[in-house]
C-alpha cells in the first residue's frame, strides 16, 4: 500500500505511477474537492494566475494518463496555442521573431482548477485501486525504529467531521504537500531536523484578474502593436531588467474570457483596482499592455499572490532522513512560477518515480526475477532522490539566474554559484536578442524554456555561431 500526501498535479501523477506497482494507493488532501473545474483549492494561492503546461510537461502528462488528458482539456475550453507561431513575445524591451509557420509546440492556455480537474478526472477514471479522501489533514508519521533509524509504516490525521485519529498503514509514504511542505513538522516530532535549503527570492507579487473586451472593441485583438502584421493569440511583456522590473501576461482561456497578469518584483505590487492597474502597466518594458487593457473591462475579482522564494532543500544531507519517506513536486524544490516550470517538474519526477520503480521491479503481491536488496522500496527513494535534483537543475538555475537580477533580490548562494549565475543571464540575454532576428533562434530557445532542451543545448555550433554574430551586428530597436 501507498499513500500520498496532496492531490495537487505533483501527487496524482505520483499516485497514477504507484498504482502501477502498489496493490492500493491512498490520496490524502488537505483541501475540500470539488467534482468542477471552476473552484480553486484554498492551499494553492497562486491559483487564480495564469496556468500552462509546458510543452515538456504536456508530453510527459499524455505518456501517463494517454491523450485523455489533452481532450479533457479541450472539453474544458482551455485555448490551445503555438508558442512560437501565435504568442507575442516582448523579452528585454524587443519583441522576438515568431516563426512564419506552426511548429506544432502548442499548450493550452487554461486555469489551474481546469488542469487539476483533468488530471484527477483520469487518475480516478484510469486507475481502480486509486483512492482521494479530501478535507483530511496528515497529522504526523507512524514509524517503527530499527538501530536509531525511523522507517515510515503510515499516518496519523484527521478527517474532517471526525473527531477520531484516523490511522492509514502503508509500504511507502509520498510526501507531495506543495509549498506548505508539512514534511518538516513531521520530522520534527520525531527529534529530527529539518533539511537545509538554498533559496533565492525576487519577492514576486502577481496580480491577477479575468477580463473581456468592451463592447465592439474586439477587433483590435491580434493587431495592437505596430509593425506585427500576423494574428497573435496571446502576450507577454517580460522586464527589461533591470531597467524595468514591470511584466504582463496575457492569455485567452476560452469563453471570450482572458486572463490577464500584472507581476511586480521586490515588493513593487500592482495595484487591485483596474484603472489603477492600467496606470501602472505603462511602467512597463513596452506600452503596448497599457494600450490593450484600456480597450478591456474586468470580470470578477483581481487575485493578488505574492509567489514566495524559489528553495532547494537538501534532503539527501540528512543521515537521519525516515526510511520511505519520498518528498516530490514543490515540497523539494520551488521555482518562481513566473516561468510556468513547476507542473512539468512535477510530471517529469513521476516519469523517473516509474521508471525507477520498474527497474527495481517491485510490487506488493511478487517480485519478478533479478537480486534484491533488503528494502528495494528504500533503494527506490534513495534513487529519486538523485534524480529530482538532476531533473530540477536546469529549470532552478533558469529562473535564479534571471531573479539574481534585481538587486533587491535575497538568497543564500555560494559566490561561485552566483558568478555561474551572472554569465548564464549574459548569455542568455545575447540568446533573446539573437532571438529577435532570427526565427530558428527563437525556435531553440523556446525549446529551453518549455525544458524540452538543456542549458547546455544552447551552446552547440548551430546556435552559439548566430548568437554571437547578432550581438555583434544586429541591433535591436
Amino acid at each position: 500500500k501507498a499513500i500520498v500526501v496532496g492531490a495537487g498535479v505533483a501527487g496524482l501523477c505520483a499516485a497514477r505511477v504507484l498504482s502501477d506497482f502498489f496493490e492500493e494507493v491512498l490520496v490524502l488532501e488537505r483541501d475540500p474537492l470539488k467534482d468542477d473545474d471552476v473552484n480553486m483549492r484554498p492551499g494553492v494561492p497562486q491559483g487564480g494566475n495564469s496556468h500552462v503546461v509546458l510543452e515538456e510537461g504536456q508530453d510527459m502528462l499524455v505518456k501517463l494518463f494517454s491523450t485523455r488528458f489533452i481532450d479533457l482539456l479541450k472539453k474544458s475550453n482551455a485555448q490551445p496555442i503555438d508558442f512560437t507561431y501565435q504568442g507575442l513575445w516582448n523579452v528585454r524591451g524587443t519583441f522576438k521573431r515568431r516563426t512564419s509557420s506552426r511548429r506544432g509546440m502548442v499548450v493550452h492556455m487554461t486555469t489551474r482548477p481546469i488542469i487539476e480537474n483533468a488530471v484527477r478526472t483520469c487518475l480516478l477514471e484510469q486507475c481502480s485501486n486509486v483512492r482521494i479522501q479530501s478535507q483530511c489533514t496528515v497529522d504526523a508519521l507512524l514509524t517503527e525504529i530499527n538501530h536509531g533509524v525511523h522507517t515510515v509504516k503510515g499516518v496519523k490525521c484527521y478527517v474532517k467531521g471526525s473527531e477520531e485519529v484516523q490511522i492509514f498503514e502503508a509500504d511507502l509514504v509520498v510526501n507531495a504537500s506543495g509549498r506548505s511542505n508539512v514534511c518538516y513538522k513531521w520530522m520534527q516530532q520525531l527529534g529530527i531536523s529539518a533539511p537545509t535549503e538554498t533559496v533565492v527570492n525576487a519577492r514576486v507579487a502577481y496580480q491577477s484578474r479575468k477580463l473581456k473586451f468592451k463592447d465592439g472593441e474586439g477587433a483590435i485583438y491580434g493587431s495592437l502593436v505596430d509593425g506585427i502584421d500576423t494574428p497573435w493569440l496571446g502576450a507577454a511583456c517580460y522586464a527589461n531588467a533591470p531597467i524595468a522590473s514591470r511584466q504582463f501576461l496575457f492569455w485567452p482561456i476560452g469563453d471570450g474570457l482572458f486572463q490577464s497578469s500584472l507581476v511586480g518584483v521586490g515588493g513593487d505590487i500592482c495595484p487591485a483596482a483596474f484603472d489603477e492597474s492600467i496606470e501602472w502597466s505603462k511602467g512597463l518594458a513596452h506600452p503596448f499592455p497599457s494600450s490593450l487593457l484600456q480597450h478591456m473591462e474586468q470580470s470578477g475579482k483581481a487575485h493578488l499572490t505574492m509567489a514566495g522564494p524559489s528553495k532547494i532543500r537538501h534532503y539527501d544531507r540528512l543521515t537521519s532522513l525516515p526510511r520511505r519517506l519520498l518528498t516530490i513536486g514543490d515540497a523539494f524544490v520551488t521555482v518562481n512560477p513566473l516561468y510556468a516550470q513547476g507542473m512539468t517538474l512535477s510530471a517529469s519526477y513521476a516519469v523517473q518515480l516509474w521508471e525507477n520503480l520498474y527497474e527495481n521491479r517491485f510490487a506488493s503481491s511478487t517480485i519478478k526475477g533479478g537480486d534484491r536488496s533488503e528494502d528495494p522500496i528504500q533503494d527506490v527513494v534513495n534513487k529519486m532522490m538523485r534524480d529530482m535534483y538532476g531533473a530540477a537543475k536546469d529549470a532552478w538555475e533558469l529562473t535564479a539566474s534571471e531573479d539574481l537580477v534585481w538587486s533587491t533580490t535575497e538568497h543564500t548562494l555560494s559566490w561561485p554559484m552566483v558568478l555561474y549565475c551572472k554569465v548564464l543571464t549574459t548569455y542568455i540575454n545575447w540568446f533573446a536578442h539573437g532571438a529577435a532576428f532570427s526565427e530558428e533562434l527563437f525556435y531553440e530557445l523556446s525549446q529551453i524554456i518549455h525544458l524540452k532542451k538543456g542549458l547546455f543545448y544552447s551552446l552547440r555550433p548551430h546556435i552559439l555561431i548566430p548568437v554571437i554574430y547578432h550581438l555583434l551586428f544586429s541591433k535591436a530597436t
